[in-house]
């Protein structure tokens, strides 16, 4: 039998390949564990591995449609934000008055006196060429204006303050030692050392430079300018003008304004603007400072034209350069107005005929409906050609050209008369025709030129839209135009409201007479 010391020595000898036995089967029981956790939550590598195997991309559609929902929410989101800032201007803006209303005028031509800007100032250089030394916006305030007029009041007050102690020291030296002054002696030596300092001249009013026009069409008295001219001086400001390429709340620009504003208010309350016939209740602070403020905004894009013209003057070329645009800008200007007024004759004398809801009156109702003109010549003296619109049948043209002749002929006051004939007489087409205008988008498709539309491409066709009206015969309509160019011939057809009501009170008469009352 053994004893009990050799079978402890034995289990010590093997305990240790015990512990090793059971540390490799705890580690190994660990990783079983480890990947049967793995498996359950689907996070082993095999499976991630597979996983990335089988899914493959996204298709062609899937993407598509995700970028459309994309693009569609983005859309949504910056309408939402467009709009949020609509309401947010819109509720804490103030309406404006219009710039015709006798208060608006009124701070135009006393703002324009002020700076030397006479009315119609670009109209009149553009004519004369005035850019020599004509009136034009005055130039904004440089780097040492700002700087001066920022620091004025502060230097002002420096100098004022040496200069009291200065006094004071001088006073005090001239007095025995151990003097000590009272307050009203110290206060005369101050107030003394102020007025000369006043008088000093680093603490003069700055010299203002006017640009005051002493012109006869002046709405204001001179001596009102000249108050207000004082008053900027009093403030700091060597000239009247706004630092057009700043925002209008610069400190500069508010305070030339509120300048201008107290002085004109001090006008309007002394009667000096009466010729206006403003109305009190437009008099506010706010429609005033709006009105200045829009002032601003418009000249301020003015005056950046006014930049690049002054520059191209400085050399021969840029002067017939800026000749050149300035005839082409006037011709144009020319050419537009004068087709403004005869699509206002035009549509006025169809609604006259026709009614103002008829056919007639909406097929000319679109401004691309009426060709310009083109003059040849010199100036406004040239010959006046119409421009031929290719789109535009024969039974449109024909109607427009008959509309034109009643204008002139309706006018019985030879004045008017005259006048009617200048803005419709003009000679025959161009010889060079409009190949880039189109018809209005849905236009009647009867009055388009089945010519122009073989010449067109189809895509363009479909963007038009051209609608075709059942019952519409423009022969029709330029058959009743041509009666009322014959003579009697109102009584022929019925033409329009009033002819209609004239042609039923006649036959209502039962005198057979053919004679109406007009």
């Amino acid at each position: 039998m053994e004893t009990s010391t050799q079978a402890t020595v034995r289990n010590t000898q093997v305990s240790p390949n015990n512990s090793n036995n059971d540390a490799t089967t705890d580690s190994g029981s660990k990783k079983r564990r480890l990947n049967e956790e793995e498996q359950e939550d689907g996070l082993g590598e095999d499976d991630m591995e597979s996983d990335l195997d089988t899914d493959g991309e996204l298709s062609l559609s899937d993407v598509e449609a995700r970028k459309q929902t994309r693009a569609a929410f983005l859309a949504e989101q910056s309408s939402i934000r467009k709009r949020n800032v609509v309401i947010g201007k819109t509720s804490g803006a103030h309406p404006t008055p219009k710039a015709a209303t006798p208060l608006a005028r009124a701070l135009y031509k006393y703002t324009r006196m002020m700076m030397g800007v006479p009315q119609k100032s670009s109209s009149s250089s553009s004519s004369s060429g005035s850019f020599d030394g004509g009136p034009t916006l005055p130039d904004p305030p440089n780097e040492d204006e700002l700087r001066n007029w920022t620091t004025c009041e502060s230097n002002r007050q420096v100098l004022i303050e040496t200069a009291m102690e200065k006094a004071k020291t001088k006073y005090l030296a001239r007095k025995p030692p151990g003097f000590v002054p009272n307050r009203t002696q110290i206060r005369t030596v101050e107030k003394d050392a102020a007025e000369m300092a006043l008088a000093s001249k680093p603490l003069r009013p700055v010299q203002f430079t006017s640009r005051l026009v002493f012109a006869s069409q002046n709405s204001y008295a001179m001596s009102w300018a000249i108050s207000c001219e004082g008053a900027l001086a009093r403030a700091g400001f060597p000239r009247c003008t706004f630092d057009w390429q700043a925002s209008y709340d610069l400190p500069w620009n508010l305070a030339m304004s509120a300048i201008i504003q107290q002085e004109w208010a001090k006008c309007f309350n002394a009667n000096g603007a009466r010729s206006f016939g403003i109305l009190a209740r437009e008099n506010s602070l706010a429609n005033r400072d709006e009105i200045i403020r829009r002032w601003f905004v418009n000249k301020a894009s003015k005056f950046e034209s006014q930049i690049k013209r002054t520059k191209l003057m400085e050399s021969e070329d840029g002067r017939k350069k800026v000749q050149e645009n300035e005839a082409i800008s006037k011709s144009m200007l020319c050419r537009r107005n004068r087709k403004l007024k005869l699509v206002k004759a035009r549509q006025s004398m169809v609604a006259k005929l026709f009614g103002e809801g008829s056919q007639e009156a909406l097929m000319l109702s679109h401004s691309e409906v009426h060709s310009e003109d083109e003059i040849k010549g010199l100036g406004s003296h040239g010959s006046q050609n119409k421009v031929r619109l290719q789109w535009r049948s024969a039974g449109l043209n024909a109607f427009i050209e008959l509309i034109d002749k009643n204008i002139e002929a309706k006018e019985i006051i030879p004045k008017k008369r005259r006048a009617a004939k200048q803005l419709v007489d003009r000679e025959t087409y161009s010889s060079t025709p409009d190949q880039e205008s189109f018809p209005p988008k849905g236009y009647e498709q009867s009055l388009v030129s089945a010519n122009w539309l073989q010449t067109v491409q189809g895509v363009a066709i479909v963007n038009l839209e051209l609608k075709s009206t059942n019952g519409f015969d423009i022969l029709k309509s330029v058959q009743e135009v041509s009666r009322m160019l014959t003579p009697g011939g109102l009584g022929m057809g019925n033409v329009g409201p009033a002819t209609q009501n004239t042609t039923a009170g006649t036959q209502a008469s039962g005198s057979g007479s053919t004679q109406m009352e007009i």
